[in-house]
């Protein structure tokens, strides 16, 4: 028999991690509400059934657009409307994926949803082509009709990219590789809200609470610079982890950037990024010479900071 001697030490109770919920836990009141796009995924799959089957109504306007305004009106109205029910399938989708990225049932969701969206690409390529090469002087008395007033502007803006336009066959090609194009994108996205994991961190109390994007800025903004460091360079030494993975999606990436910039014959991939927004590129650099040369205002800032604040090394 062991004696007691003495009083026996009580053991201090274990914190438990808080961990992120289970996309199914989370309450109703902390999420956003979609059904002013679709009340359900029911709802959205008869839609997207619809939207699917509304593809071949471009080919009623195949070699046609230059016949008469009322042609080209028609299918610019009936391909607005394709797009933007498009668009209604897309957001919820998307959405409901950023909800929680590694379900599996709203991944293949916007899956079909890209599948069938580059098929209607594929399906409209012939119209950009086939309106721009309707005369000028045909084209301009369209324009100038009531009927058109609506599609004026759009119609203008088409014609910009003339110089920057193929062939019925070529502009078909590209439209088949949107999908592929895009993997390099997808691959980022999944391996950045879905696989990556940085741990835990321990807060201002005490408590172990797991490290997420979207609770980074909580752990920046505590009151206990220790809290402020840890959570830093969890987050950003994670990311160090995976740079030969991100440095490859970016490659890929900046290939297909290249490549679409050489196949529609602008100067450079930074020009064809551009060109939409009509920015001159003098602009561009001249906003990043600019940073550069006032990067020494911001230094001394930094510096006079961590004079206040008595540091001897200050980091973001």
């Amino acid at each position: 028999m062991v004696k007691a001697t003495g009083k026996s030490k009580k053991k201090k109770p274990t914190k438990r991690v808080t961990q992120l919920l289970p996309r199914s836990e989370v309450p109703a009141a902390d999420c956003w509400d979609l059904k002013s796009l679709f009340s359900g995924d029911a709802a959205w799959e008869k839609a997207f059934a619809r939207w699917q089957k509304q593809i071949d109504g471009y080919e009623q306007f195949r070699g046609k657009l230059a016949n008469n305004v009322k042609t080209l009106v028609a299918s610019l109205q009936f391909g607005s409307d394709f797009e933007r029910a498009g668009e209604r399938l897309a957001y919820y989708a998307h959405l409901k994926t950023a909800e929680d990225s590694s379900n599996d049932h709203y991944q293949r969701m916007m899956g079909r949803y890209r599948s069938v969206a580059r098929e209607a690409e594929e399906a409209a390529s012939f119209i950009r082509p086939e309106l721009l090469a309707i005369p000028a002087n045909q084209l301009k008395k369209y324009l100038k009709m009531k009927s058109m007033e609506p599609w004026r502007l759009a119609v203008e803006r088409l014609v910009r990219y003339k110089p920057h336009t193929l062939g019925r066959r070529e502009e078909r090609l590209l439209a088949m590789q949107s999908e592929m194009a895009n993997s390099s994108q997808q691959t980022f996205q999944q391996l950045h809200n879905s696989d990556i994991r940085f741990g835990t961190v321990r807060d201002e109390n005490g408590n172990q609470i797991e490290l997420a994007h979207g609770n980074l800025s909580r752990f920046m903004e505590s009151p206990k610079r220790s809290v402020r460091r840890k959570a830093y360079q969890a987050y950003y030494s994670t990311f160090s982890k995976y740079q030969h993975t991100l440095a490859t999606t970016l490659s890929g990436s900046i290939q297909k950037d290249v490549y679409y910039a050489r196949a529609r014959d602008h100067d450079s991939a930074l020009s064809a990024a551009l060109f939409p927004d009509r920015v001159p590129e003098e602009v561009y650099q001249n906003l990043i010479d600019t940073v550069g040369d006032h990067l020494p205002a911001l230094h001394k800032y930094y510096a006079l900071r961590a004079r206040h604040l008595r540091l001897k090394k200050f980091h973001l």
